[in-house]
């Protein structure tokens, strides 16, 4: 995860600052869209989404936990290309969109 910094300035250019890795597969062969939201449970966290080709799952880690897997969400539909958070009938809910279909995961 990065930050940017600076002010466009010729003294202070925008920039990436490294504030925390996270590791997943060891491929990535096509562009997929990670998230980075408020946990559900404990709006003081913050949670990272991520698909991994490798394993076809959808990785997640707890940022505010030195950036440590909690998770995989095993999926069926080969790559995964983009993950998103929503809420629904007063439940919690992570879309994983894959190549052949879209998976939902409820938060427990």
């Amino acid at each position: 995860m990065l930050e940017l910094g600076g002010d466009c300035s010729p003294d202070n250019p925008i920039r990436a600052n490294v504030v925390r890795q996270c590791f997943g597969g060891n491929r990535a062969l096509s562009l997929a869209r990670s998230r980075l939201f408020t946990c559900p449970d404990d709006e003081s966290r913050l949670i990272l989404c991520a698909g991994d080709e490798a394993s076809s799952s959808v990785l997640v880690w707890d940022h505010g936990n030195r950036g440590q897997e909690i998770q995989k969400l095993q999926c069926s539909g080969g790559t995964i290309f983009d993950v998103m958070p929503f809420e629904a009938y007063n439940s919690n809910y992570l879309a994983a969109l894959t190549e052949q279909k879209l998976e939902f995961f409820q938060w427990q």
